[in-house]
């Protein structure tokens, strides 16, 4: 028998009243946590189907300018954002596909790694650089995940203005080329 529980603390408590067998799909980290460390529970983590990105739009500026997006790439530090935001339960990866996905690479040569010294550098032949970011507010994560950016960028010299909107606002900024860079 299946049933559809509406949140993650639902399910947990299904689980843990016996009621339950097995819970598919945890959403949360802070749940995922627990139902690791519960005594008799086996959590088993299928590889990822989909990667986490935030999208510059190259079309407008600041980012029509590569040195732009050069300095977002070095000024962002993905190991951190995943061991401080996500437990390092995500794995990263350079490329735009996770392990699950099919031509699956992780490594990409030529990638821009980290890099603060870099960053800074940039941002200082810019003249300094203003990101406005956009993220939807229908969840703590996407709100965390670019405050994280934000702080992350600040450390370069990057000023972030994060705009959050409803995910229809975001698909129509998308849609009509008015952004600089999402975080969905």
């Amino acid at each position: 028998t299946f049933q559809s529980e509406g949140e993650d603390s639902s399910a947990l408590l299904s689980m843990q009243s016996g009621e339950g067998q097995a819970i598919t799909g945890l959403a949360q980290i802070t749940s995922i946590t627990q139902a690791k460390s519960t005594p008799g529970w086996q959590v088993i983590a299928p590889p990822s189907q989909t990667w986490e990105f935030v999208s510059l739009n190259q079309s407008a500026a600041p980012f029509n300018n590569i040195s732009a997006r050069e300095a977002i790439t070095y000024a962002t530090n993905p190991k951190q954002l995943s061991d401080v935001l996500y437990h390092g339960y995500y794995p990263l990866t350079e490329a735009p596909s996770s392990a699950g996905q099919l031509f699956y690479q992780w490594k990409v040569p030529h990638y821009d790694s980290y890099n603060l010294a870099k960053a800074k550098s940039l941002v200082s032949q810019l003249g300094g650089l203003t990101v406005n970011l956009q993220t939807t507010s229908n969840t703590v994560f996407w709100s965390t995940e670019a405050e994280a950016l934000a702080s992350q960028w600040a450390l370069a010299g990057i000023k972030t203005n994060i705009q959050t909107t409803s995910l229809l606002q975001l698909e129509v900024s998308l849609k009509d080329g008015n952004w600089q860079a999402a975080d969905s």
